[in-house]
């Protein structure tokens, strides 16, 4: 069951991602207040629900790699095999913030 609701989340998050990242890729937009998925409410006072937070965990994720993997100033392309990380402590730091400052 585990593995269904993970397949579920990710399916429903990178559905939010197809709406909430910019053409380029760059920027993750916050879900507007009128935008609600009912199947995961959102607690009292948070900017974002569990599909939301999984969405910009995802983002942030795939922009860390990008730049990992990204061009060196002598124009080559550069691959780092290091692993990207983005723990739960820094996802909800970041969570935590736009609850705390939602119109920065």
């Amino acid at each position: 069951q585990s593995q269904e609701i993970q397949n579920d989340l990710d399916k429903r998050a990178r559905t939010f991602l197809q709406t909430h990242v910019s053409q380029d890729g760059s920027s993750f937009f916050l879900p507007e207040e009128e935008e609600e998925d009912d199947s995961f409410d959102q607690p009292n006072g948070a900017v974002l629900n569990l599909v939301q937070k999984e969405a910009l965990y995802l983002w942030a994720t795939e922009q860390q790699q990008q730049q990992q993997n990204g061009i060196n100033d002598n124009g080559k392309n550069v691959r780092n095999n290091d692993e990207v990380f983005l723990s739960y402590e820094q996802l909800e730091r970041v969570c935590a913030q736009l609850n705390n400052f939602p119109d920065r």
